[in-house]
């Protein structure tokens, strides 16, 4: 019962007594003078009932009170558990490496940093990566496979990943090549790496962290002739295909 209700109920019973009161003054004289006697004689029983009705309602008030204080203090209690919670699990962020050249000298391949920024370590941690090449710089599709690996990352430490794919610096170099083969009026190519960690928090839940990286194939060797690796200072966050279990909208496979 809120407070507003009570008053009500208040009002509603001293308007009752005082119609009560009314309705007797009016009655014949005999007839009002045997119920004035009659209340004359449980007067003490009325004010009694009337003082428990006060109490209880008073009492009613008071566990209403009571009740809603110990929610809010229930609420509190929850949100501080969720950010202790949140800020003790662990959390897997994945940072671009760069664009490096393999072995034999005639592909590249993706590298990333699977790394824990959590203080719990994160186990069963398993990841896809995959790398391609597109002239659009606002590319949207990005499909995932298979997951590989079951690895522990303490808190504090990177795992290094490369992609199993890999593309050939041929193919690249001639998706790139304009009439008139200068390197600031190639046609645009843009390498993106992209995938998907899952682990355990450290705290008993499943967590993703869903990541796509951007790299221009303009800046490969830093300007450099004869290079083909691409910093990993030229790394973009692309604008699609990030997103954690907590993101609203986006889900991992």
């Amino acid at each position: 019962m809120s407070k507003s209700w009570l008053w009500v109920f208040v009002v509603w019973v001293i308007s009752l007594l005082v119609g009560v009161l009314w309705g007797l003054s009016s009655l014949p004289g005999v007839i009002a003078a045997r119920i004035t006697e009659t209340l004359a004689k449980h007067s003490l029983t009325l004010l009694v009932l009337l003082t428990l009705v006060f109490v209880l309602l008073t009492l009613a008030y008071a566990i209403f009170k009571l009740g809603r204080t110990t929610d809010a203090l229930a609420s509190i209690a929850a949100h501080q558990f969720k950010l202790l919670a949140a800020n003790q699990r662990a959390y897997l962020c994945i940072d671009p490496l760069g664009i490096l050249v393999t072995v034999g000298g005639t592909r590249v391949l993706g590298h990333v940093g699977i790394r824990n920024v959590g203080n719990q370590a994160a186990h069963n941690v398993r990841w896809f990566l995959d790398i391609k090449a597109s002239p659009d710089d606002a590319e949207k599709g990005f499909p995932l496979g298979p997951m590989s690996g079951d690895l522990v990352a303490p808190p504090g430490t990177t795992l290094r990943r490369a992609t199993k794919a890999t593309m050939p610096i041929a193919d690249l170099i001639e998706k790139g090549l304009s009439v008139v083969r200068v390197r600031s009026e190639e046609d645009p190519v843009f390498l993106y790496v992209w995938g998907v960690v899952h682990y355990q928090d450290g705290l008993g839940k499943e967590r993703w962290t869903r990541f796509c990286h951007r790299y221009n194939w303009v800046m490969r060797g830093d300007g450099q002739i004869g290079k083909y690796d691409i910093d990993s200072k030229f790394a973009r966050y692309h604008e699609y295909g990030n997103g954690t279990d907590e993101s609203p909208v986006q889900e991992a496979t």
